[in-house]
């Protein structure tokens, strides 16, 4: 007979792994030299993954809440 049990608890084991390499990924902060080519990632070294995930998307609803709050613009007539 096949324990599904056993098997059940395999699963979570897995499930446990997989998440810690991935919280492990996303907060190991990113070696140096892997920033140097580019220009608006000079600004984010040694910081990990997320936070830079994090300030981009707060700068991203900056620019968008701003842009949602200005007026229409004006109908010209021709």
């Amino acid at each position: 007979m096949y324990n599904f049990k056993r098997t059940k608890g395999q699963s979570t084991v897995e499930y446990a792994i997989v998440t810690a390499a991935v919280a492990g990924a996303l907060l190991t902060p990113v070696p140096r030299s892997e920033l140097i080519e580019n220009t608006w990632l000079k600004d984010y070294q040694g910081k990990n993954v997320m936070t830079i995930l994090n300030d981009r998307l707060k700068r991203a609803y900056n620019a968008y809440s701003y842009a949602k709050s200005l007026p229409p613009l004006p109908k010209t007539s021709r």
